[in-house]
């Protein structure tokens, strides 16, 4: 995750603003997982007056399509004092349909908000976009991902490489956890050269 050159204002709202939030509303059913899951506009829903109340906005953006199907999504949550925190969520693309990518940047967006704020949601494997092969077991993602954004050493991730590595789940999901975790140890990395050069 990259952040401001201070986060002395930031870090303290976000803090006030994940302990306010008490969770959101499980309104969407997935019929393949026969499971609910809180969608994206209850997770904003639930995220909006947490962040209003301690001077935080959202905004979310489409960053890159890569040559190899996967979408890039944007996320920077900004304090009013101009500190912010930014992170990249990667996921690949199903196929090329139009449906596809839009329900795959949902997918992003809602598992980065709720994973920046700590919030407790289901995951419903993305629908469409992550849909998986009936004999697949559903998987939550989330716990693995919110220890990616969170994590502060390439020890760090490395850890949790080998946890996604030995850890049964879709092959989807290895993916984009993979993924994932090879995003934030380049950053952490070029961050770190950055700091060597300075």
């Amino acid at each position: 995750m990259q952040h401001s050159e201070s986060t002395k204002n930031i870090a303290p709202a976000v803090t006030a603003a994940s302990n306010a939030i008490t969770g959101a509303k499980k309104d969407g059913k997935n019929p393949h997982y026969k499971s609910t899951y809180a969608t994206l506009s209850s997770v904003i829903n639930a995220a909006n007056k947490p962040l209003a109340d301690n001077n935080l906005s959202i905004m979310q953006e489409l960053s890159e399509i890569t040559d190899n199907q996967m979408i890039k999504v944007t996320t920077r949550l900004t304090h009013t004092s101009g500190e912010y925190y930014e992170l990249v969520t990667p996921a690949p693309l199903k196929n090329k349909d139009i449906h596809v990518l839009m329900s795959t940047f949902t997918y992003c967006r809602r598992n980065a908000i709720s994973a920046m704020l700590n919030m407790p949601v289901e995951d419903d494997d993305g629908n469409k976009s992550h849909d998986a092969k009936a004999e697949e077991p559903d998987f939550d993602t989330e716990p693995l991902m919110r220890n990616i954004y969170q994590a502060q050493t390439v020890e760090e991730l490395d850890a949790i490489a080998n946890t996604i590595r030995h850890t049964e789940m879709p092959s989807k999901s290895k993916a984009t956890l993979r993924s994932l975790y090879l995003t934030a140890k380049r950053t952490m990395l070029n961050k770190e050269d950055n700091n060597e050069n300075t």
